[in-house]
């Protein structure tokens, strides 16, 4: 397959490697469809050993890996889904695809992903609220660290806005920014955001 992620578990000692495996419709029979079908593979190495500890096959190819800081979990994030797996990478639930995806307080959750030019950001959790809206292209997403997430928007224009949402779905403020990225964080020490 094709690489299209790899991420250190740094909690967990691993190396997580995922890839897209490309194969067209129709499994042989009859002329293949135009639209290729792309599922993938996790493979995962230990980073001490140097030994490949697991290889997984997944219905859709992930092209993020996102791992919980408590060493809980991991999320494999595509735009068509995002499967949440436990600490020996079996899956345990399928939730809404996105962009980003990041792991909060308490266990929740949050996708970033797009819908009708706008981002949309789905929390997940006990008691989560209704996803969330937001004017701009979905940029990052990254959790705070009192609870809730910040989100990181761009525009048209090349600057963007990060919009930080409280626990019960809300947005409560929102910044606007010179630079937009793929990736950033809240540096709690600091206090500000690291784009």
């Amino acid at each position: 397959g094709t690489p299209t992620s790899v991420q250190v578990d740094a909690t967990n000692g691993k190396i997580v490697v995922t890839s897209a495996i490309v194969a067209p419709e129709g499994g042989g029979g009859g002329a293949p469809s135009p639209t290729p079908v792309s599922s993938g593979q996790v493979a995962v190495i230990d980073a001490t050993t140097k030994k490949l500890d697991v290889v997984r096959s997944v219905a859709v190819a992930p092209r993020l890996v996102v791992s919980d800081p408590s060493g809980k979990g991991t999320l494999f994030v595509s735009t068509k889904e995002t499967t949440l797996v436990d600490k020996t990478y079996q899956p345990l639930r399928t939730l809404p695809g996105g962009i980003g995806a990041a792991f909060g307080i308490g266990g929740r959750i949050a996708v970033l992903g797009a819908s009708g030019g706008e981002a949309i950001l789905h929390l997940i959790g006990d008691g989560a609220p209704a996803p969330l809206r937001l004017a701009g292209t979905p940029q990052a997403v990254t959790p705070m660290p009192g609870g809730g997430f910040a989100v990181l928007l761009g525009s048209g224009s090349g600057n963007g806005r990060i919009v930080v949402v409280d626990e019960s779905g809300r947005s409560v403020a929102s910044t606007d920014v010179d630079i937009v990225a793929r990736d950033f964080a809240y540096d709690e020490a600091a206090g500000r955001f690291t784009v």
